[in-house]
């Protein structure tokens, strides 16, 4: 269910402050959507794909940072406009700024695991404007990927290669749809491998 609430109580969201329940909120150009938590499912499958870019990260021996949820906000428009990713990468050399607040500017990839009813493509005219140069869109549901690369002030979606692999350019990863059983599963793979190194 969306609303819309005009003047909210400032008491209503220092409530959510105090008990934590603001960690998903953004401000999208000064106009607080405010997000539920993310379901089990979700969280499961960000923190296990998190870790398999982590250790292919390791295994290139890559500078830089995978992370989950970091405030993300053009320069000068903290804390009135910014978004929370599932995942961003932050390769060693940058046009963003870590601060202690939020990240300002664009990180290398942005990661967005969209479920029903989320804003994940909402966001993406706000990601370009940001000069993100590439998003990844997984379906919760199918396990299907998307990537997608910036193309002056809009995002082109990449074709799969061989396999129906899709190639990361930001990242040296390969991901694709598959199945293992009847389960759902999204297939990750270092470029040159000849199967998936992981089934999430």
């Amino acid at each position: 269910m969306k609303a819309i609430v005009h003047d909210m109580p400032e008491s209503w969201l220092e409530e959510r402050r105090r008990r934590g329940q603001d960690r998903f909120d953004e401000m999208w150009d000064g106009i607080l959507h405010v997000n539920p938590g993310p379901g089990l499912p979700h969280q499961d499958f960000k923190e296990e794909l998190l870790q398999v870019l982590k250790g292919l990260q390791a295994l290139a021996g890559l500078p830089g940072q995978w992370c989950g949820e970091r405030n993300l906000a053009m320069r000068g428009g903290w804390p009135d406009d910014f978004r929370i990713p599932d995942l961003v990468y932050l390769a060693g050399r940058g046009r963003f700024t870590r601060l202690e607040s939020h990240i300002e500017g664009p990180p290398t990839i942005v990661v967005e695991i969209a479920g029903e009813g989320d804003e994940s493509r909402a966001k993406l005219a706000w990601y370009a404007e940001l000069g993100v140069p590439e998003i990844w869109i997984v379906d919760l549901s199918t396990r299907v990927p998307e990537i997608l690369l910036l193309s002056g002030t809009e995002y082109l979606k990449q074709r799969p290669g061989p396999g129906n692999w899709f190639r990361s350019e930001g990242f040296p990863v390969e991901l694709r749809a598959g199945r293992a059983g009847k389960r759902k599963v999204l297939e990750v793979r270092a470029p040159g491998e000849s199967k998936a190194r992981a089934k999430i």
